[in-house]
């Protein structure tokens, strides 16, 4: 959960080009467990925009080190806010055109 934290802070940071702290997760879907020693991708997407927060798609895969395969094996929403230095919300320009992702 921390990864799935800190994958979508960074999509949330780098679109709004200031710091952002988590509202929410919604909708965690815990598909198949990550076993220890496999490769873990994780992708963050900005969705939506609001007046000040923004929507993350956060998916989580995994797979063998010696495949070339992964499966999804979680899959969440993140809602952040984008702050002021002083803790007020920072207005956004809602009008986003491309989606943000990071792996």
């Amino acid at each position: 959960m921390k990864w799935i934290d800190q994958a979508a802070y960074a999509c949330a940071a780098q679109w709004s080009k200031c710091y952002c702290v988590t509202v929410s997760a919604n909708g965690i879907r815990f598909i198949k467990s990550i076993k220890v020693g496999q490769l873990v991708e994780i992708t963050a997407s900005l969705v939506h925009t609001g007046a000040s927060s923004m929507h993350i798609y956060v998916v989580v895969k995994s797979g063998e080190a010696t495949e070339n395969t992964t499966s999804v094996a979680n899959r969440c929403f993140i809602t952040f806010m984008a702050v002021h230095a002083k803790d007020f919300a920072k207005q956004l320009d809602s009008d986003f055109t491309e989606n943000i992702g990071f792996h």
